[in-house]
């Protein structure tokens, strides 16, 4: 009995131990396998366009981009996407200066930290010309920015509208006011994700880009700065341009080292007439804009019946820029609503931007001296009235009623005073063309705004 039980005991020991010894090349294997799989999955590639530095690097893998040991007081801006300039549904933008978001790759850079001389706490150099300041850089080994480059540096990896965010900050960079020149790194907050200061908030900065926006001239490119209008010119997409040769107290500079990124802001500006009627307009084109009636709108107008567009204008502010103004009503007079529907046309999409009511008149329409603002004509039974629509940077602002002013209605007293005065004008008109003819008139005919003042003339 006792021998069978070591029998029985070596036996399970051994089963034991093949058992383990199965599992664990089990695991060893798929662990093999794990390893190996990237590298199986991936089709190795050796493709002449690569070069030799990129031979052997499976495809979807992107090869480890040789960085330049930055000096110090520069930064390294990686190679990347930049998407140059602002993309069309995003405001504000500047549609004849600025790329429409269009994706750019750039290769990697170095920039300075700060304006030239690049020390903290020091006076930025103003004043000198583009080919001053190409100089200044040259002597210390490095060059100008390109104009992309520079906007790569302040929009950081992920593309940013400002340095500091998406959202506007005006105490961020100290933008909103004239430019003002500023020790380095005084604004400590303005600086960009890559860790570039003083982008905005001080002074304007050349650039080694021609100002390339469809002109005919020698301009170049300036950016940075600040201007009253901060949320505009604090964008890293905002630029300005400048007479070559010309020198300012508020234009300084950075500069770049590294090979310079060849890519440049190009284009297509799209002019013509400011504001024109459209004399035929498409049927269909007019049925959607009725059916883009806002939800506040469409649900006032439904109170006087259904709107119909009457007439409708084109409207250019700026170049690149495609506006519409749709005027109509709803109801029947007097005590229809009327207004003017504004809105963008960008490749067949309509975006509406605000409605500017006119009360009981289909709005007329006018454009004065600036193309940035057109007035929308119209009444109600108080006075005629007029408002203006002032394009702001890609969108619009509509603006308060202006009223005409009303004759008072004469005293009873004046009427006393003036009684005899028009017995004798009655009494000559009435010698001049008869009771006959007075008789055989048809009497005048209100027009169908009756109850309402007479429609508002053009200025």
């Amino acid at each position: 009995m006792a021998e069978q039980r070591r029998f029985r005991q070596v036996v399970l020991l051994a089963l034991r131990g093949i058992w383990c010894g199965v599992s664990l090349a089990i695991v060893l294997t798929s662990c093999r396998d794990n390893e190996v799989a990237p590298v199986a999955a991936a089709e190795v590639v050796a493709s002449s366009t690569l070069g030799s530095a990129d031979a052997g690097v499976p495809r979807g893998w992107a090869a480890p981009e040789k960085a330049l040991p930055a000096p110090p007081g520069m930064v390294w801006i990686p190679g990347g996407a930049l998407v140059a300039g602002t993309p069309k549904e995003q405001l504000p933008r500047k549609a004849d200066q600025e790329m429409p978001g269009e994706q750019l790759i750039l290769e990697g850079f170095l920039v300075d930290q700060f304006a030239f001389p690049n020390e903290p706490g020091a006076i930025p150099i103003t004043n000198v010309t583009q080919e001053e300041a190409r100089a200044l850089c040259e002597e210390k080994g490095k060059r100008l920015c390109s104009e992309l480059e520079w906007e790569r540096a302040c929009k950081g990896p992920r593309n940013l509208t400002y340095e500091y965010g998406n959202r506007y900050q005006e105490a961020s960079c100290g933008t909103g006011g004239p430019p003002r020149t500023l020790p380095s790194g005084y604004l400590f907050g303005c600086r960009s994700e890559f860790g570039v200061h003083d982008l905005h908030g001080s002074l304007w900065e050349w650039t080694d880009s021609f100002w390339g926006r469809a002109t005919d001239g020698d301009e170049l490119a300036l950016r940075g700065g600040t201007d009253t209008e901060g949320r505009v010119v604090g964008r890293c997409a905002n630029a300005k341009p400048a007479p070559q040769g010309s020198r300012d107290p508020t234009v300084g500079f950075r500069c770049c080292q590294g090979q310079r990124n060849t890519a440049e802001v190009t284009i297509g500006v799209n002019k013509g007439q400011a504001l024109r009627r459209v004399l035929r307009p498409d049927r269909d084109l007019m049925s959607t804009l009725e059916k883009s009636m806002p939800e506040d709108i469409q649900t006032k107008m439904k109170q006087r019946g259904v709107f119909r567009v009457a007439s409708l204008w084109e409207w250019k502010p700026v170049a690149n820029e495609d506006l519409l103004l749709a005027t109509g009503c709803a109801g029947i007079p007097p005590l229809r609503s009327c207004g003017a529907l504004i809105v963008r046309r960008t490749l067949g999409r309509l975006d509406v931007l605000d409605w500017a009511d006119s009360g009981h008149f289909v709005p007329l329409v006018r454009m004065e001296y600036s193309p940035l603002k057109v007035w929308v004509y119209g009444g109600d039974k108080l006075s005629h009235y007029r408002r203006d629509v002032h394009f702001d940077w890609g969108d619009v602002r509509v603006g308060e009623i202006v009223r005409t002013a009303r004759a008072p209605a004469p005293s009873r007293s004046s009427k006393t005073q003036a009684g005899p005065r028009v017995d004798q004008a009655n009494a000559a008109a009435r010698a001049r063309f008869g009771r006959s003819g007075a008789k055989g008139r048809r009497p005048v005919q209100r027009e169908q705004n009756e109850g309402a003042p007479d429609p508002p003339t053009a200025p």
